[in-house]
């Protein structure tokens, strides 16, 4: 019984270090998942801000070609309007440009589309826009909310008392968002996204309306507006689930491109690594427990070595008298035979 001990303690010994590289192992895929999680989420945050930048340049670049067309000394009044028309046809998207002066009133409508929003006549683009644009060139004002997208507010300098002003539509944001979330995330909500300084959703993944209020997302609240490097944080979603996020600024705006991922999705690896190898460990225990009750009956089926001494030993002192018995009795039988063959009966009751 002993050995059978021995051997049950050596088996359980053995499942220590099983266990151990186990745990090993699962902790090295979890760091693994969420290295590579961290490089995903930078690589499209980046296309995110740098996609938002180029749609904003690219824009800024029409509406600046179209009100300087406007603004040319040369030819009557209609055909630099019709000259203005043919650069915006070049970005069809663009919405409701006009000119506006100093004092942020509008003075001149290139185009007018029968959507929401629009800019009222009698609005005037605040003063802090006008200053930024005049300073940077170009400024990026308050969105606003279109039918089924958010639009940018742009406003470029032209000239010292006069700029240029654009409705910028952000769907093509939004469909490179749906495009990347289906790809990489299986169409996780919430998983990239595009907020202003306000948190207020620019382009997202269809969830939500457009300029949603997102400020109840962490990533969101852990970053600041206008923030050029990189931040990564964990942090908890509007449902409570945990998630690892990246955080990047939009060159030229107040912008953040926002990229996240829950952390049960990224542990999911190493949560299987755990499970395989409590399993294993679950397999293995079983499989000695088994050896070792084999063992054990096997053990007590056998006979001990002392019992078999004491059986020998009895039978050796019943040989002697077995032997004799046996002589007399092969002994009388031939004698009798002997005498049958003379004619000789034996006599009843076995006597000679």
């Amino acid at each position: 019984m002993s050995s059978v001990r021995l051997v049950v303690l050596a088996a359980a010994a053995a499942l220590v270090p099983l266990a151990l590289f186990g745990g090993t192992l699962a902790a090295a895929r979890d760091r693994e998942a969420r290295a590579a999680t961290r490089q995903l989420q930078v690589a499209l945050a980046e296309e995110l801000a740098s996609s938002a930048h180029a749609h904003l340049h690219r824009s800024a670049l029409v509406l600046e070609a179209a009100a300087r067309a406007l603004l040319e000394t040369t030819g009557s009044e209609e055909q630099r309007e019709r000259a203005a028309l043919r650069v915006l046809e070049s970005s069809p998207e663009l919405d409701h440009v006009a000119l506006v002066d100093a004092t942020g009133q509008l003075w001149r409508v290139v185009r007018e589309r029968d959507t929401v929003p629009w800019v009222a006549p009698d609005e005037r683009i605040e003063r802090e826009l006008l200053a930024a644009a005049r300073h940077h060139g170009r400024a990026v004002g308050p969105a606003r909310a279109g039918l089924d997208e958010a639009r940018a507010t742009l406003v470029v300098h032209l000239a010292t008392d006069t700029f240029g002003l654009a409705l910028v539509p952000l769907r093509p944001l939004s469909d490179l968002v749906a495009r990347r979330v289906r790809m990489h995330f299986g169409g996780t909500l919430r998983s990239m996204f595009l907020v202003d300084e306000q948190g207020r959703l620019l382009a997202g993944d269809g969830l939500d309306e457009p300029l949603a209020d997102l400020r109840a997302e962490g990533a969101v609240a852990g970053a600041p507006a206008g923030a050029d490097s990189v931040r990564m944080i964990e942090t908890r979603d509007t449902e409570g689930k945990l998630r690892i996020a990246t955080v990047l600024g939009v060159e030229g705006t107040r912008w953040r491109a926002v990229v996240q991922t829950p952390v049960a999705l990224v542990e999911a690896g190493s949560h299987a690594s755990r499970r395989l190898a409590l399993l294993g460990a679950l397999a293995s225990a079983a499989t000695v427990l088994v050896a070792a009750w084999l063992a054990w009956r096997s053990a007590k089926a056998a006979p001990s070595p002392s019992a078999a001494h004491d059986r020998g030993a009895a039978f050796e002192r019943r040989e002697p008298g077995a032997q004799s018995s046996g002589s007399t009795d092969d002994t009388r039988s031939e004698g009798w035979t002997r005498r049958e063959s003379r004619g000789e009966r034996p006599p009843e009751g076995g006597q000679s």
